[in-house]
C-alpha cells in the first residue's frame, strides 16, 4: 500500500502546485487532502519498524496514528471550507472531502490488518 500512497500522495500535490501557480484562492484546500497519504507513508517507513524493534503492538500503532491523520485532516477541511462564498461549494467540499480521507483511511486499516 506504500506505492499507492506515494502515487495518491504525488497527484494531490501536483494539483496544489498547478493551483498555486495559477494564483487559485483554493489551492490550499488540497493540503488536508495531502495528509492521510503522507501519515500512511511516514507510519509504515519510520514508525513501525521502530516498534517491531522495541516489540510494541504496531497494529494498534497503525491503526491510532491513520486515525490521529484523519482526524487532523478532517479539522483542517472544517477550516478551509469557511473560505468558500456559497453554501453549495462549502457543503460539496466538505462532503467530498471528508469521504475521500474517510475511505482513504479505511482502505489503509483494512489492507494494513
Amino acid at each position: 500500500m506504500i506505492l499507492e500512497s506515494i502515487i495518491i500522495f504525488s497527484i494531490i500535490f501536483c494539483i496544489f502546485i498547478f493551483s498555486f501557480r495559477t494564483k487559485n484562492k483554493y489551492a490550499f484546500a488540497t493540503v488536508p487532502l495531502m495528509i492521510p497519504p503522507a501519515a500512511n507513508i511516514l507510519t509504515i517507513y519510520f514508525f513501525i519498524p521502530m516498534l517491531k524493534a522495541i516489540s510494541l503492538g504496531a497494529n494498534f500503532t497503525y491503526i491510532l496514528l491513520n486515525i490521529i491523520a484523519l482526524v487532523v485532516s478532517v479539522i483542517l477541511i472544517i477550516f478551509h471550507s469557511k473560505k468558500f462564498r456559497t453554501a453549495t461549494n462549502k457543503y460539496s467540499y466538505l462532503t467530498m472531502s471528508i469521504i475521500f480521507d474517510i475511505l482513504l483511511v479505511i482502505i489503509y486499516i483494512k489492507n494494513y490488518c
